[in-house]
């Protein structure tokens, strides 16, 4: 299964999981299931849950675009310079570096993402993603899109890691040559 399309049928837990973070005094929802049917009830029905799919659907395709042609160049690299050789360091080294570019490609659009989610259905800020991301450079600055960048890649970094080190070990198993 495509993981856009995934992504995308998951945005309402996305968006549900957004607002209970968001919710400093733990007030607005009691529950994540009271949370669901008063976004539903409140903001549009099943439009109310979708509401952030766009950049949600397209952070997805960035993670994905990034994290592995970023491993398999970085790896390519290093053993075409002859600095390492196959195996298991080479293995993290790369994931890591991965990871980093992961994070960097897809921390504007989480950004974007966090902020049309938890504007609910009044009083929005944002009329859409371009008027999102031209008000945070405007009002932050091209940083602004960056924010919270070390804990995405915190997260990031390590769900790499261990994906691609799975994969490497897998292919390996298997009898297939490394990435």
């Amino acid at each position: 299964m495509n993981l856009t399309f995934l992504q995308f049928v998951t945005t309402p837990i996305d968006l549900v999981k957004v607002r209970i973070q968001a919710d400093i005094k733990g007030t607005a929802y009691p529950s994540t299931r009271r949370a669901f049917i008063d976004i539903f009830r409140k903001e549009g029905g099943w439009a109310g849950l979708f509401q952030g799919w766009n950049p949600n659907t397209v952070r997805a395709g960035i993670l994905t675009a990034s994290q592995v042609p970023s491993y398999d160049h970085i790896k390519h690299s290093i053993l075409n310079a002859g600095t390492m050789e196959e195996g298991i360091l080479l293995h993290l080294v790369c994931s890591f570096c991965a990871g980093f570019i992961t994070a960097v490609t897809t921390s504007p659009v989480d950004v974007v993402k966090s902020r049309l989610m938890n504007q609910g259905a009044t009083n929005r800020m944002y009329s859409g993603v371009a008027d999102c991301v031209v008000s945070i450079v405007k009002h932050e600055g091209a940083q602004g899109l960056f924010k919270g960048f070390v804990p995405n890649w915190i997260r990031i970094a390590p769900h790499t890691t261990v994906s691609l080190l799975v994969f490497e070990t897998l292919r390996r198993a298997v009898g297939g040559t490394p990435m």
